[in-house]
């Protein structure tokens, strides 16, 4: 398994968690609702942490080497853009709805952080999907993407 592959699986995890949110924000006041949610952010929430670290100091410092300079310059700058503002905002989403349902009495407008959440983590997945996990793909060896799979939050390189 390479870390592409991790990180692919880490976007299924998210996307099942989102389906099972979604589900329990329709009767986002009840008790029992209210505590499956909040278990189910906070799962989210500690995978996301380890997605992020496997991401923003492992894969991609390591992308960004194998990226010659006549390409450079722009992938650079989104790759930079794409961890700083877009993880970032991300994270102010997933802070945000976890304070929804841990303040007491909880919010009962969760859902909105909820789906503010999926508005922008959904597009942003698709991105990393679509765009820059497919770079690495072609750029990378794939002996170096597997030994990032192992590596602990440093560039395996």
């Amino acid at each position: 398994m390479t870390i592409v592959d991790q990180l692919v699986d880490d976007h299924a995890f998210f996307n099942e968690k989102f389906k099972e949110l979604e589900a329990l924000s329709s009767d986002p006041n009840k008790e029992q609702t209210l505590v499956q949610a909040s278990a189910l952010v906070q799962g989210f929430s500690e995978r996301h942490r380890l997605h992020l670290k496997r991401e923003s100091s492992v894969l991609f410092p390591a992308l960004l080497g194998y990226l010659d300079e006549g390409q450079g310059n722009t992938a650079r700058v989104e790759i930079s853009h794409h961890l700083r503002d877009e993880h970032m905002g991300l994270e102010h989403h997933i802070h945000a709805l976890e304070q929804d349902l841990v303040t007491r009495p909880p919010n009962a407008e969760w859902p909105k952080s909820f789906r503010s959440l999926t508005d922008v983590f959904t597009p942003h997945m698709r991105n990393e999907e679509e765009h820059i996990f497919p770079e690495a793909v072609r750029l990378m060896p794939h002996n170096q993407l597997e030994t990032m799979s192992q590596a602990q939050y440093f560039p395996a390189f």
